[in-house]
């Protein structure tokens, strides 16, 4: 009787650990990762909703404009981040933020976001939990958001916390 009531106590004291673990990627939907943009003058803002239970690493950048804007950031498990595209220039030693105004005109925000534990993997690594956004090999692909530039509002202010570079620091080790 003691092997059974021992094992008995085990597999209940197993339930909740298993009920506390992330789950699958096959668990993931769609719409477990969301992208907004708002624009404020000729600054324009990318908000992330993260409804997993893992840390993303998130990417945006505006195409079929001129000159290299690009934003990035971690969004946390169950959380929101917003950041903002910044100019940047490639310099000897890496990148330097050069502006934060996007030029006039009609712009469709891309956007990608990934498990971070894969971000810096080499190339043709399996995602751990796959990926979200425009991008063409996305396992959960969204239509790219269209907008135009300026809009109604003074150019918007940098967010709190992003320091002069903005989250450019996080993608390119500055």
């Amino acid at each position: 009787m003691k092997p059974i009531v021992s094992r008995s106590l085990l597999a209940t004291a197993l339930i909740p650990v298993a009920l506390l673990t992330a789950p699958p990627a096959s668990a993931a939907a769609p719409d477990d990762v969301t992208a907004t943009v708002a624009v404020s003058g000729h600054t324009v803002y990318v908000t992330i909703d993260n409804r997993l239970p893992i840390t993303l690493g998130c990417s945006a950048y505006p195409r079929h404009g001129t000159g290299s804007y690009s934003g990035f950031d971690y969004v946390e498990p169950g959380g929101t981040k917003t950041f903002r595209l910044y100019e940047y220039a490639e310099v000897q030693g890496g990148v330097k933020v050069v502006g934060t105004r996007l030029a006039d005109g009609a712009y469709d925000i891309q956007w990608r976001c990934q498990d971070a534990r894969d971000i810096g993997l080499p190339s043709g690594t399996p995602p751990a939990s796959g990926e979200w956004g425009t991008i063409p090999v996305a396992e959960y692909p969204a239509q790219p958001i269209a907008v135009s530039v300026p809009a109604a509002g003074p150019d918007g202010p940098d967010l709190p916390g992003t320091g002069a570079t903005g989250s450019l620091d996080n993608l390119f080790g500055s």
